[in-house]
């Protein structure tokens, strides 16, 4: 006899591991392909909980399972941002959102300070000067590059992963601030405008939320310190590109580095934004590792197992919107 049954409404393949896993124990899994919301809607009106990849699950589709039957108890959004559910519409409705915050807190701070040491360093102009320059000695030529440990770190969303750049910040002699709700003890802490204002590098790692969307803004950027560095690993609608572009152009910040994009899943590869010479774009890869990928479906069937099995959820997201205060 089945101990519940999960619908996972997309990204089947990417979370093969943990449906490999609940399967093994004895829970029923319907996998769906994506991209039919009449299909989710009918699988969901009689799921016990559900795994959501990278489609949204929107209020109407809630309203919709909820009318249709009893629908799932418990929705895991699999991956850290949980900006694809609505999860005020899934309180209403009585379900629990959780998602899946500690799959790749090691891979994304590994590649926030990738791009910040590539950004700081300034790898992309290097990289290809001298190869079209025919030029190997510059002798301090070239774009400016500061030392490490003469600089203030600014992170914007203190929790797990941006603790973690903080760890590694420190390694690099950095100094640190941050901006956060839940102040750390460890990080001196300080609004976001004071955090522009004096942060030669801001990384952000701050949920995005209504609250959120757009944190840096035209008079956030005009906040920002001359000739500072943006990271952003956390999501693209926390930043607004066009004001990031007037930004760049005033040198506040002088250059960004970029791991995700408004618009995703399928942003604008064409805009401007992304051939400004002094910005550096990775195709939000950011969580990725060979480990990650297998933690990701794992971690989250282990929180849905146990929730079919009595036991409180963990990770649940629908008490735990604050967001940064500017």
């Amino acid at each position: 006899m089945s101990l519940g049954r999960v619908v996972v409404t997309d990204s089947g393949p990417l979370l093969a591991p943990g449906i490999a896993w609940l399967r093994a124990r004895g829970v029923e899994v319907e996998v769906l392909a994506g991209g039919d919301p009449s299909a989710k809607v009918a699988a969901l009106s009689t799921a016990d909980a559900a795994l959501v990849g990278v489609e949204a699950f929107t209020a109407t589709e809630m309203a919709a399972v909820a009318a249709a039957g009893a629908g799932p108890r418990f929705v895991i959004r699999c991956g850290v941002g949980y900006d694809v559910i609505d999860v005020e519409a899934a309180t209403r409705h009585g379900m629990r959102v959780a998602n899946v915050p500690d799959y790749c807190t090691d891979e994304v701070a590994d590649h926030s300070f990738a791009l910040l040491l590539a950004a700081a360093r300034g790898l992309p102009y290097f990289l290809s000067a001298w190869r079209t320059e025919r030029k190997w000695d510059w002798g301090g030529g070239g774009q400016p590059v500061p030392r490490l440990a003469d600089l203030t770190l600014g992170i914007v969303g203190a929790g797990r992963i941006g603790r973690a750049v903080a760890t590694r910040a420190r390694g690099f002699g950095m100094k640190l601030l941050a901006a956060d709700p839940r102040p750390p003890a460890e990080i001196e802490t300080v609004p976001l405008h004071e955090l522009l204002a004096r942060s030669d590098v801001v990384t952000l790692h701050c949920p995005y939320t209504a609250a959120t969307h757009h944190l840096l803004n035209d008079d956030a950027f005009r906040q920002m310190k001359p000739g500072s560095i943006l990271v952003n690993t956390s999501r693209g609608g926390v930043v607004d590109s066009a004001a990031l572009e007037r930004g760049l152009e005033r040198n506040q910040p002088a250059g960004a580095a970029l791991d995700v994009l408004e618009g995703e899943p399928v942003p604008d590869l064409e805009q401007p934004l992304l051939r400004h010479p002094r910005v550096l774009v990775t195709p939000h890869v950011a969580y990725y590792s060979v480990a990650s990928l297998q933690n990701l479906g794992v971690f989250a069937a282990q929180n849905v197992f146990g929730f079919l099995n009595g036991e409180a959820p963990r990770h649940v997201v629908n008490d735990v919107l604050a967001a940064v205060t500017p």
